[in-house]
């Protein structure tokens, strides 16, 4: 419809503008992309406007002229038409487009684009706009298609299904830990700095004296404490490691006085971190120097590029692209990204990425913390073409605040880890004693006939989830109990209810917990480890009295699950059947720099934190090959996945860990540095590319950098296990099943081969799929590792095999079995389909022809999980005995559909209220209905459409959805809201 309206008349505007470019053009070349425009070419709305903000994709290259003439052409017709937008970014270097703000304006030129409701659907109809995207806060992983700095607690069981973020302003002030001797007190000798030592890091800054000085690390996030003194104490003075940096929220609303922080940034601009500590905990991963946090990099220099604050809202994609922007312009050589959303790799944020690695950039992105959901939970824009996307392994240590337990047989120290830091465990009047929490479990809560000689992570009795029995005296008085059985919140309410002054929480898994309590718990509430809360328990059986206090130090112990795959890390494959993730780094349990108003120091753990240790390590890559002729950039990314360590399944030592967990492996610094071999492509996606035989053939590419040794190379091949998410009946399950009875057949055209310096050779590798999959059903993953053993030659081409010249490394391979176009997106189970219900009674619709009435705050809710990804996702309202479409409800279209796993996990929902609306004739499969005029239906007998595209399926071809509809209702009356027909933003996942 707008098509055929305005072409004409845009053509013509399109012509004046052209004319006016050409004056401009000096204008184009000193224009400032990618920071927040405070200008008027853009229409200004008048009156009360309520905000819907987007991002206008244009047609052509970034870094154009024509990407410059594009924004000028926007602003003009924008202002021709009088469009009610404001613009917030304009991009030209890594992306091209602009970002807008669209308000409510009555005083519009409405004939032209149909009222606010159609102004997409007219920005869409202009020739050079490619796509529209919305400009959301990215929330959590995959729970919305959103972003938030990933910092991961292992919480999604019964026993710890909770996180309550606290009042930020009332947390601020609140020190963790007690730094201030700068000392660490560890009984095992280990410190957090020893961390290096699994990596090769600390032979790289020993042995070579790398440090990372001369590279430049831009660090997308939340702001960083720049004056924090391991960080350097200083923002863009001489010498100082941070010359760079924006505030790109604008202060998030906060005033700096109620900080407590010394600022020394500039203005409204200063990307300073005074509130959540993730930016700042990064930058110390990268760059800590010391003495209490030693990071990989400490001498590089740094950007700053705030796109997160303090309030709890999300972060939004066109923040991100501007920060990618600025960093391009800030010529930083790699980038950090500890934030992660869903896993397409066709978002904007993906897409500048890649833009960014083009241009000699490196990017480096966090995986996403949803390992306990299982497969396909790799999010963007680390999945992104050339992102290096970096998974979690846990450090071999754990910091927390010491805890002194005194009694007459013994004295000693334990670990804690504070669960609501407003409440740190500081009593005023000395010790506290410490009783064990008893009740039995179910109706009879008499606890006289228990004995502490019960086990203690085994009985109900000592979990504390049923209240305590009134001849348990708890006043004033700690409180020990086991993990399980209720949330954490359920035991620090009990506790707290019985007078209380503090609880203990002993964590009955090897695997750390750190739960975020809500603030309406008043009392210290402390975990500590397996371990040590038995040593409580034996303590409390053989005394009569014990006491704790508070130590003077933090304390450094062991971590029970060292170097072991991080539970909360991702997995692959991506929704196109590309390996997910391509690294493994450190990330669980890290100790490191947080703002000095939450006390200097803390542990975190997320993929969050092992992006930043990636991104150190590339500096000092970068650092150590500085001016060596021909070694692009991206040449030692594949350097440093092609060198990393696979590590042995867990199931059966005999296979490795598959790919879609580990990528290549651990990562290996100091052998990625001195290598001299590249294989490429770094990992080979079987995809849908086996022939009728069940074979393909896959070409690897090896080159030999060294400048004057060749090098003779063995190739040979070692199986992964195979993994799928359905039980043999066909049920999801979001903890994969892995499978070691057999593996794929490699045959490689030639297994040993010698090359000369600074040639290349290509070796074609034929892969069968394991036969013995062919028999089971289900969707499974197979896969394994092309290993490859380098070793230097001399001239005379005798091998010499001393360690320092013998290179290993490896390429992953993945394929599927199965029919992945078949791949389902709804269950087969009753209790995991898609259920409507009414939002008044709760009870779903479950005969058919049920009667339902509409009327004002009464509608039915529809719900249902998301078990794969889908490229379009589509609900609508049909006529019952016609099946033909009433129309689509409230955002019920939703291309590039991620995975969001089962209950309790978050689930899909949109409501049936009594307003729909259609896609115009101008509408595309991006943006087709965006913001639409909504309209009202009648009463009538309906039912609710869920579509979703299969993988690999055709938007245009209707028998490639997978269709689940509901059973019919009766709609008798419908009362609507005038304001749902302007706002219907009914759709979410929580």
């Amino acid at each position: 419809m707008f098509r055929h309206l305005f072409k004409s008349k845009i053509i013509w505007l399109d012509f004046l503008i052209v004319i006016g470019l050409c004056v401009l053009q000096f204008s184009f070349a000193t224009h400032a992309s990618a920071t927040p425009h405070d200008i008027n070419s853009i229409s200004q709305s008048h009156g009360n406007e309520i905000s819907r903000n987007f991002i206008v994709e244009f047609t052509g290259e970034p870094d154009t002229a024509e990407a410059l003439e594009h924004i000028y052409r926007f602003r003009a017709i924008a202002n021709h038409y009088q469009l009610p937008l404001r613009e917030k970014y304009a991009y030209s270097r890594v992306f091209s487009g602009v970002s807008v703000q669209q308000v409510e304006d009555n005083e519009g030129n409405e004939q032209f684009y149909d009222g606010v409701a159609g102004v997409r659907q007219f920005v869409e109809t202009l020739p050079f706009v490619k796509r529209v995207w919305e400009s959301k806060g990215y929330q959590t992983s995959l729970k919305n298609h959103n972003i938030t700095p990933h910092t991961a607690s292992s919480n999604h069981d019964v026993n710890s299904s909770f996180m309550i973020r606290g009042n930020r302003k009332e947390t601020i002030k609140v020190k963790r830990a007690d730094f201030s001797s700068g000392k660490l007190t560890s009984p095992s000798g280990i410190l957090p700095k020893d961390i290096h030592k699994l990596t090769g890091v600390d032979k790289l800054h020993n042995e070579l004296g790398l440090t990372g000085k001369g590279i430049k690390v831009g660090i997308i996030d939340t702001g960083v404490d720049y004056m924090h003194p391991e960080l350097g104490g200083c923002f863009k003075t001489p010498g100082c490691p941070f010359q760079y940096g924006y505030d790109f929220i604008g202060g998030d609303g906060l005033p700096k006085e109620n900080h407590e922080i010394t600022v020394a940034g500039d203005g409204d601009h200063d990307p300073q971190d005074p509130c959540v500590g993730h930016g700042t905990h990064v930058a110390g991963i990268i760059a800590g120097k010391g003495p209490l946090v030693y990071g990989v990099a400490p001498n590089v220099t740094m950007g700053i590029y705030r796109v997160s604050g303090c309030l709890p809202k999300g972060i939004s994609n066109d923040d991100i692209i501007a920060a990618l922007e600025m960093a391009y312009n800030d010529e930083m050589d790699v980038v950090n990204i500890s934030l992660s959303g869903g896993g397409w790799r066709e978002g904007p944020t993906s897409i500048a990425a890649e833009n960014l690695i083009k241009k000699g950039m490196l990017v480096v992105a966090a995986d996403s913390n949803d390992g306990e959901h299982g497969l396909y939970t790799s999010g963007m824009p680390a999945v992104g073409k050339g992102v290096l996307n970096v998974g979690s392994y846990e450090s071999p240590y754990m910091v927390g605040d010491g805890l002194d337990i005194i009694s007459v047989e013994r004295n000693f120290t334990i670990s804690q880890f504070i669960g609501n830091i407003s409440y740190p465990f500081k009593p005023k009047d000395g010790p506290v004693e410490l009783v064990m929490g008893i009740t039995n479990s179910g109706d009879d809560k008499d606890s006289d006939n228990l004995n502490l000689e019960d086990s203690f992570y085994d009985n109900p009795a000592f979990q504390g989830c049923f209240g305590f029995p009134s001849t348990l005296d708890l006043k004033g008085k700690a409180v020990l109990l086991a993990r399980g059985g209720c949330t954490f919140l359920d035991k620090a309410y009990n506790v707290q209810n019985a007078g209380a002054m503090a609880v203990i929480v002993a964590n009955n898994e090897k695997e750390s917990v750190l739960p975020l309590i809500s603030d309406a718990i008043k009392i210290p509430y402390i975990i500590t480890t397996k371990d040590h809360g038995q040593l409580l328990a034996d303590t409390l059986k053989t005394n009569k009295k014990v006491y704790i206090s508070p130590s003077n130090s933090p304390l450094v112990i062991e971590n029970p699950v060292s170097n072991k795959i991080s539970t909360f890390s991702s997995w692959g494959p991506d929704p196109e059947l590309y390996i997910a993730p391509g690294i493994m780094a450190p990330g669980g349990q890290i100790f490191s720099t947080v703002p000095r108003v939450l006390g200097n120091y803390t542990m975190m753990s997320g993929t969050s934190m092992s992006t930043p240790y990636m991104t150190g390590v590339i500096a000092l890559m970068l650092e150590a090959r500085m001016g060596k002729q021909g070694i692009k950039p991206e040449v030692l990314r594949d350097l440093l996945i092609n060198h990393a360590k696979p590590i042995k399944s867990e199931t059966n030592s005999e296979y490795l860990t598959t790919p879609l967990r580990q990528g290549s492996g651990y990562v290996n610094a100091y052998g990625s540095v001195k290598s001299s071999i590249l294989a490429y492509p770094t990992s080979l996606a079987l995809n849908y590319s086996l022939t009728n035989d069940d074979r393909v053939t896959k070409s690897l590419t090896l080159v030999n950098l060294h400048e004057t040794d060749s090098f003779a190379i063995s190739l040979n091949h070692k199986a992964s296990e195979s993994v799928t998410a359905y039980y043999p009946n066909g049920t999801f399950t979001m903890k994969p099943i892995t499978d070691t009875g057999g593996s794929a057949r490699v045959d490689i055209e030639n297994q040993q081969l010698i090359i000369p310096p600074q040639q290349s050779r290509e070796v074609n590798i034929t892969i069968s799929s394991p036969k013995h999959l062919d028999n089971k059903d289900g969707h499974w993953y197979y896969g394994g590792y092309i290993t490859m053993t380098a070793a230097k030659e001399n001239t005379s081409h005798t091998k010499v095999v001393e360690a320092e010249t013998v290179e290993e490394l490896n390429v992953p391979y993945m394929g599927y079995i199965g029919d992945y176009h078949e791949l389902p997106y709804f269950s087969i189970q009753k209790d995991q389909l898609p259920i409507l219900f009414s939002n008044i009674t709760n009870m779903p619709i479950v005969e058919e022809g049920q009667k339902v009435s509409l009327n004002g705050t009464d509608s039915l809710v529809l719900m249902f999980p998301s078990l794969r990804p889908t490229k379009l996702l589509t609900i609508q309202l049909i006529e019952a005995d016609t099946k033909t479409s009433v129309g689509y409800l409230p955002l019920g279209y939703t291309p590039y559909m991620s995975y969001t796993g089962l209950p309790p996990s978050p689930v899909l929902k949109t409501v049936i209220n009594g307003v729909i609306f259609k896609p115009t004739s101008s509408s595309s499969f991006y943006s087709p209905i965006t913001s639409p005029k909504f309209e009202v239906f009648g009463p009538g007998v309906y039912q609710a459409k869920v579509s979703a595209l299969k993988m690999f399926g055709d938007l245009d071809n209707p028998d490639d959805y997978e269709v689940w509809v509901s059973p019919t209702f009766n709609v008798t009356s419908v009362v609507v809201n005038p304001e749902m027909l302007k706002h219907n933003d009914n759709i979410t996942a929580f």
